[in-house]
Order: C-alpha cells, then sequence, then structure tokens
C-alpha cells in the first residue's frame, strides 16, 4: 500500500488566489479580454466567504 500524496489546493479552494489574479490581469487587459477578466474578478468576489473572514478577523482582534 503507498501513502496518499495530499492534493494540490484547486482555485475553488483559494478565492482569494483568483481575485488578486484577475485583477492584476483586469490591469493590463483591454477590449474582449477585459471583459472576461472582468467577470472572472466578479465570480471570484462570489465565492469568497465575507462572513467567515470577517468573523476570523473579528477573533483575532479580540
Amino acid at each position: 500500500m503507498t501513502p496518499q500524496q495530499p492534493l494540490a489546493p484547486s482555485r475553488r479552494d483559494l478565492p482569494w488566489l483568483t481575485l488578486a489574479g484577475a485583477l492584476i490581469h483586469l490591469l493590463f487587459a483591454s477590449g474582449k479580454e477585459r471583459i472576461e477578466q472582468r467577470i472572472r474578478y466578479f465570480r471570484a468576489v462570489a465565492q469568497i466567504d465575507f462572513v467567515g473572514a470577517y468573523g476570523f478577523l473579528n477573533d483575532l482582534l479580540w
């Protein structure tokens, strides 16, 4: 029996990374590509659990 390797995180697991990448691409895109990058950016924003992030930050502060 071989040990299983840990799974690499996907873009669904890292919405903040996708958000940052889309924002950088959006800055340098133009035309149709800019529209596609804008859609990618807003999809990444929709995937982020802001309530969970706010709760985490609140725990760090208090």
